[in-house]
């Protein structure tokens, strides 16, 4: 299964490219976030249970310690262990579904590199031992992932979330000045992940007004469904 995560500061377009990819990409069985969420919402049982199986489960263990340091390297809020617990049970699920090999397709608008820097979220990255193991993790078990950098101009960013004006996503009601600043410290964070990856790892960078940039992701998803099929002979 070929991962594709859109990151990118908020209002870059991350929702709307991938909503046009899972709308024109035809011969492949994709499944998005919000299947997957939806997956979460109907889960039956003890949720503390599930999550302290989970973060006790031995494949993902070491992942999931990182994760805690990680987290630790800041002062723990209620939003910073939240954004840590999402992390845990989401990196369990695209683990799973990696396992299963029941999709050929994974596309994120939010994926584990934008869960990276939504734990500091208002601060910058501290390049600490924690964070570089943490990446060191993240670059050898999604190496199998293509990251797209979804950019856009800072003007055009906050145009796109004064529009969207959603009152349950923490950017898009702060003041003008507050958002300038949360933006700016949201794309420094970002270049500090993707710098922070193996080479070997595959990221594009790709505006939202770019003409050519559905042939740029289509020429990678079709490379890679050539892989994939002389895999399975």
């Amino acid at each position: 299964m070929l991962i594709l995560e859109m990151l990118g500061a908020p209002g870059s377009g991350k929702t709307t490219f991938s909503n046009e990819l899972v709308s024109e990409l035809k011969g492949f069985n994709i499944i998005t976030n919000s299947e997957i969420s939806e997956q979460l919402r109907n889960e039956k049982g003890n949720k503390i249970y599930r999550f302290i199986r989970e973060f006790l489960a031995k494949e993902a263990f070491i992942f999931n310690i990182r994760i805690i340091k990680y987290l630790l390297s800041y002062r723990v809020t209620f939003d910073r262990v939240k954004w840590a617990k999402n992390f845990i049970r989401f990196n369990k699920i695209l683990e799973s579904l990696k396992r299963e090999r029941r999709f050929d397709l994974l596309i994120l608008d939010e994926g584990i590199l934008q869960l990276v820097t939504s734990i500091p979220h208002d601060i910058e990255i501290k390049k600490n031992p924690a964070f570089y193991k943490l990446m060191c993790s993240i670059s050898t078990l999604y190496s199998d992932t293509v990251f797209i950098n979804c950019e856009l101009e800072l003007s055009e960013i906050i145009k796109r979330l004064r529009a969207r004006n959603n009152p349950n996503h923490r950017f898009d009601n702060v003041p003008q000045e507050k958002l300038i600043e949360l933006i700016k410290i949201k794309k420094t964070n970002l270049n500090t992940v993707l710098t922070s990856l193996n080479e070997a790892n595959k990221v594009i960078s790709l505006n939202l007004n770019d003409i050519n940039k559905k042939e740029k992701v289509n020429k990678i998803l079709f490379e890679n469904k050539k892989i994939n099929a002389k895999n399975d002979q």
